[in-house]
C-alpha cells in the first residue's frame, strides 16, 4: 500500500508541476 500511495503521489506531483511550468 505504501508503495501504491507514493507512486500516486509522484504522479499527482509531476502533474501539478507541468501545469506550474504551463
Amino acid at each position: 500500500m505504501c508503495l501504491h500511495y507514493r507512486k500516486f503521489v509522484t504522479i499527482v506531483f509531476r502533474q501539478r508541476v507541468r501545469n506550474l511550468f504551463v
